[in-house]
């Protein structure tokens, strides 16, 4: 979703078509001019998961009636093999079974509620509705996500973490070598309660993701603050399916970002004409529930954990779906 902006920012891209698995390359963009005249703004161009009051005006503005808007492509790469790094800013852990402040590792040793969905969520018919997406060559989104490392990053951040802090700890972690550089890495940077992530938090979004050049590398980032924080704002969970509220609350956030991440990386491949992603025309939409074994809401089985995560585009329908 794009954000109406107090400042002004301008993006000129060229050439976005390169393959992504090539070495060394940005994703698909040549080059990119930035104006920023407040770099406290969330960039003009990234793309917001809008807070749940927000998405429901928007909807009732639109009316029942409205024609369904297609997703089309527009000719910039996609991710064929996704890969995840987590994040974790903060003096305490964040999750419970989440890596230990100031450590380092693979995600395979990350046990955290969160550290589960990160590991099963590629490979399911869920994830598989992203393989419809393609580059102008037909290289589709992949099946996998790979969760390849954790970095548990202290100090902890200022209450209010404007996006340039965002860039600037993510830089910190690829130059000293906490984060290992992967162009098709999607890096997920959480904090804990009582952080303003991003400095909108919860009045303008509740995540978001963009992309941003570390010498002539793209990185590509999402923005995931405490959902939890604002129930009914930036979370729609009845119970917690893993009696975990504060990871159970961000399986929407994180299924949001990294799936449209996956499909639009540099802001140049797959929207319509709003501007809406694949993951933006189903925000905050369940589908099917059913209880989970506490009794909680949820409406997906990943490994052995039950979540309520919302639905994605389905392309070849144009409609919201599960599988």
């Amino acid at each position: 979703m794009h954000l109406v902006a107090r400042a002004s920012f301008l993006v000129l891209m060229k050439a976005s078509c390169a393959a992504v698995d090539a070495p060394g390359e940005s994703l698909g963009v040549a080059s990119v001019a930035a104006s920023v005249s407040d770099p406290s703004e969330v960039p003009d161009e990234a793309r917001l998961l809008l807070t749940v009051p927000a998405t429901e005006a928007r909807r009732q503005a639109r009316g029942t009636s409205a024609p369904v808007l297609p997703i089309t492509y527009h000719g910039g790469p996609v991710i064929p093999m996704t890969k995840v790094a987590a994040i974790y800013w903060g003096d305490l852990p964040i999750f419970a079974g989440g890596p230990t402040p100031g450590t380092t590792g693979p995600g395979s040793a990350d046990t955290s509620v969160v550290g589960d969905f990160l590991k099963n969520l590629g490979g399911s018919p869920y994830w598989l509705i992203n393989s419809d997406y393609t580059d102008q060559s037909g290289r589709r989104v992949g099946t996998p996500i790979t969760y390849t490392q954790f970095w548990a990053a202290t100090p902890a951040p200022n209450p209010i973490v404007n996006d340039k802090a965002v860039r600037a700890q993510i830089t910190a972690g690829l130059v000293s070598g906490q984060l290992t550089y992967d162009r098709q890495t999607v890096y997920l940077v959480f904090s804990g309660p009582g952080v303003n992530l991003g400095a909108g938090f919860g009045t303008a979004y509740c995540a978001y993701h963009y992309f941003f050049f570390w010498g002539t590398k793209s990185v590509v980032y999402a923005v995931l603050p405490w959902a939890q924080q604002y129930p009914g704002v930036c979370t729609r969970l009845q119970g917690s399916p893993n009696n975990d509220f504060g990871a159970d609350a961000l399986a929407t956030p994180i299924a949001h970002e990294v799936e449209e991440a996956a499909t639009d990386p540099g802001i140049t491949s797959w929207y319509d004409v709003n501007k809406d992603e694949n993951a933006d025309k189903c925000a905050w939409t369940f589908g099917s529930t059913y209880p989970s074994p506490n009794g909680a809401l949820a409406n997906i089985q990943l490994g052995n954990r039950h979540y309520l995560v919302q639905q994605n585009w389905k392309l070849p329908v144009q409609g919201c779906a599960m599988s």
